[in-house]
C-alpha cells in the first residue's frame, strides 16, 4: 500500500509518572518520564467550588450529580488530585447541573444479546442490543426502534443532537460506559448491502472505516475511543467517568491504523464525509509535518459549510505551524494546559494556537485490549501503567489530542444548550471568553487563554475584541531597515487601537536595571488607529529610531491594544530581538 503523506496521532506518546502534575518541560522532544527535579509540583489547583478539603471530607457532602464514581474520586493511580480533574477544573457540572436535558430515565448500560469473549479482534457491527427503558426493554440495531413511543418522542424533540465527527482510530462501541444512542446513525442507510443514500459508501450505518474501506470503524489502537469518551461517554449512570456533553452524538471516522498512521487521502475523505453527513464539529487530533492540498481543500470545504474543525497543536514543544494540521485554513487550534492552568511544557505554540484546555492525565475510556502509549515504546513506561480501574476499562493519557477533544466537547455542549448559535458564534464565544494565561492578552504560547464553559455560556455571541500580532516584516529601503508590525485590531464596536513597544529589561545596555528603573515605559509606535485592521499593517518604525527611543535596547516587547466602545480592551504581545553582536567586533559566526 502506498502511503501518501502519513499523519500520526498527536498524542505524542507522553507518559506522566504517577503523582506528578505534568510531563516535564524537558520532555518536549522525547517521551521521557519526569523526575522530581524536572517537573512542576501538582498541588491542588482545582476550582474552589469543586475541591473538597481533607478536613471537611466527613462533614461536607460530595455532590451527587453526575453519578459517576471517577468524577468524585481521586488518587486512583496514586496521584494527589481528582481523577477527572479536567472536568472539575472546567466547571462542566458546576452551577449548571440540572440544566442539561439528557435523558436520565434510560439506563446507559447496553447488554449484548450474543455472548462476548475476552479477546476481540474486530467484531461485526453489533446485532440487536437490549436497552432498559421505563416501559421495559427494547431492541436497538443502530436504528431508531419503529414503535409508537419512539415516534411520539421524535415529535417532541425541538432540536436534533449535535453531531461531532471524530476523525481518529475508530471507537470501541461495545464499551460498558458507552451506549449505542451516543453514536450517529445514518438516517438514509439500511443494513442491506446496498448504498441506499447514494453517497458512495455501502451500509455506512454509523460512520466509515477509511483504513479498511468498510462500514465497521472498530478501534484497534484505543486513541479514538479515548477521544470519544471525553466528549460523550455515558454520564450519570453510576458507572465510570463523566463526559463533557452526553447529549452529543459522535460520528466515528476511522483513518488511523493500529499504530496510528493515516493516509492524507483518508483524512481528506473523512472531512468531506463528516461535512456532507451533518457534522457540526470535527475533532482532528492527528499530527504530521506535511499537509496536502487535498486536506487543505477539505478543511476549506468544512469552513465554507459552517463546520468547526478542532485541531490539536501537537506535543513537541515546537511552533505549531511546523506541525501540519494547525496550518489548515479556519481551524481552531488547541494546546494543552497543566494542573496549574498554565501551558504544558510539551504543548506546541505559535500564532496559530487560540485556546488551551486540560491535557495532562486526562481520564477516559479504554478500548478493549489496547494500550496506545505502549505502542511508541516510551522510556520507563511499564506496560499497562496507564490503565485505570479494577475492570481495566479506563485509561489516562496526556497530550494536546485530549485538550482538543475537551474543546470539541465544550463547543458541542454550547451548541446543545444554545442551539440558535452559528458555528462562528460558538467559536467566537469560546476564544473571546477564555481565561487569560501567562503573558497578558493574546500571546503565542497560550493564545486567548484557557477555555471556560460558564464564561462562554453567558457571553453575547456578537461581541468581540480581536487583538493579534501575527508577524513582523523587515524591509531594507534606502539603506535603512524598516520594521512593519502585521496583525489584527478589530471589534464589533471598534473604538481605537495603538501599537506600543517597551525594551526587555535584559536588553538595556546598562547594569541590568529594569525598564521601569530606567524610566522607559511603553511607547507609541506611529499613531493610534481609528479604523479596524484585519491581518494588515498595525505600525511601522525605522530600526535605528526604535533603538534610539528605547535607550539602545536590542530586544523588545511589542503589543497592540484594542479598545471597544464599551470601555473594555484586549491586547496581544510579541517579543522581538536582534542577533547579538559578535564578540570583539568579529563577523557573525566567529
Amino acid at each position: 500500500m502506498r502511503w501518501s503523506s502519513i499523519a500520526v496521532l498527536s498524542l505524542g506518546l507522553l507518559w506522566v509518572v504517577p503523582g506528578l502534575a505534568q510531563a516535564p518541560e524537558s520532555a518536549a522532544l522525547a517521551p521521557v518520564p519526569g523526575t522530581a527535579g524536572q517537573t512542576e509540583e501538582a498541588g491542588n489547583d482545582l476550582a474552589d467550588d469543586t475541591a473538597i478539603a481533607e478536613s471537611e471530607s466527613e462533614t461536607v457532602p460530595r455532590p451527587s450529580y453526575p453519578d459517576d464514581p471517577f468524577y468524585h474520586s481521586e488518587g486512583s493511580w496514586e496521584q494527589d488530585f481528582a481523577d477527572q480533574w479536567a472536568l472539575r477544573d472546567l466547571r462542566v457540572y458546576t452551577d449548571v447541573a440540572g440544566s442539561f436535558e439528557h435523558d436520565r430515565g434510560i439506563s446507559r448500560q447496553v447488554e449484548e444479546l450474543t455472548p462476548s469473549t475476552d479477546q476481540v479482534d474486530q467484531p461485526a457491527l453489533p446485532g440487536p442490543v437490549l436497552v432498559d427503558t421505563p416501559d421495559g426493554p427494547i431492541l436497538v440495531l443502530f436504528e431508531p426502534p419503529a414503535t409508537e413511543q419512539a415516534a411520539e418522542a421524535d415529535t417532541t424533540k425541538t432540536e436534533a443532537p449535535v453531531i461531532v465527527a471524530v476523525i481518529d482510530t475508530g471507537v470501541d462501541y461495545l464499551h460498558a460506559d458507552f451506549a449505542a444512542d451516543h453514536l450517529w446513525r445514518n438516517p438514509n442507510e439500511k443494513r442491506d448491502g446496498r448504498d441506499d443514500d447514494g453517497n458512495g459508501f455501502v451500509d455506512d450505518l454509523i460512520g466509515w472505516n477509511f483504513v479498511d474501506d468498510s462500514n465497521n470503524p472498530w478501534d484497534h489502537s484505543g486513541h479514538g475511543t479515548h477521544i470519544i469518551g471525553i466528549i460523550t461517554a455515558c454520564t450519570d449512570n453510576g458507572l465510570g467517568i463523566s463526559a463533557i456533553n452526553p447529549d452529543a452524538v459522535v460520528m466515528p471516522l476511522k483513518v488511523g491504523n493500529f499504530i496510528g498512521q493515516a493516509r492524507s487521502s483518508a483524512v481528506a475523505g473523512a472531512i468531506y464525509y463528516a461535512v456532507d453527513n451533518g457534522a457540526r464539529i470535527i475533532n482532528l487530533s492527528l499530527g504530521g509535518e506535511v499537509v496536502t492540498q487535498a486536506e487543505r481543500l477539505a478543511a476549506q470545504y468544512a469552513a465554507d459549510n459552517d463546520v468547526l474543525i478542532v485541531v490539536s497543536a501537537g506535543n513537541k514543544g515546537f511552533k505549531a505551524s511546523s506541525f501540519g494540521y494547525p496550518s489548515l485554513p479556519d481551524v481552531l487550534v488547541v494546546g494543552a494546559s497543566n494542573l496549574s492552568g498554565e501551558r504544558a511544557g510539551f504543548s506546541n505554540f505559535g500564532t496559530e494556537v487560540e485556546l488551551l484546555a486540560p491535557g495532562v492525565d486526562v481520564l477516559s475510556l479504554r478500548a478493549r485490549d489496547t494500550d496506545f502509549i505502549a505502542l511508541s515504546d516510551p522510556l520507563d513506561y511499564p506496560q499497562g501503567a496507564a490503565i485505570v480501574g479494577d475492570d481495566e476499562d479506563y485509561y489516562r493519557a496526556s497530550g494536546t489530542s485530549f485538550a482538543a477533544a475537551i474543546v470539541s466537547g465544550v463547543a458541542s455542549r454550547l451548541m446543545t444548550l444554545r442551539p440558535e448559535l452559528t458555528t462562528e458564534q460558538v467559536r467566537r464565544m469560546l476564544v473571546q471568553n477564555a481565561i487569560d494565561v501567562g503573558v497578558p492578552g493574546v500571546d503565542q504560547r497560550s493564545g486567548y487563554g484557557r477555555v471556560d464553559l460558564l464564561r462562554a455560556l453567558g457571553a453575547d455571541p456578537d461581541v468581540f475584541i480581536e487583538a493579534r500580532i501575527s508577524k513582523v516584516d523587515l524591509q531594507l529601503i534606502d539603506e535603512q531597515v524598516l520594521l512593519t508590525i502585521i496583525g489584527t485590531a478589530d471589534a464589533d464596536a471598534f473604538a481605537s487601537a495603538r501599537t506600543e513597544v517597551i525594551p526587555r529589561s535584559e536588553a538595556l545596555p546598562n547594569d541590568g536595571e529594569s525598564s521601569q528603573d530606567s524610566g522607559i515605559g511603553w511607547q507609541l509606535l506611529g499613531s493610534a488607529l481609528t479604523e479596524p485592521v484585519s491581518d494588515g499593517r498595525l505600525a511601522e518604525v525605522n530600526l535605528e529610531t526604535l533603538i534610539q527611543m528605547t535607550g539602545g535596547a536590542r530586544s523588545w516587547q511589542v503589543r497592540v491594544v484594542v479598545a471597544h466602545t464599551n470601555g473594555e480592551f484586549r491586547e496581544s504581545r510579541m517579543a522581538l530581538a536582534l542577533p547579538k553582536p559578535p564578540p570583539n567586533g568579529g563577523a557573525p559566526g566567529e
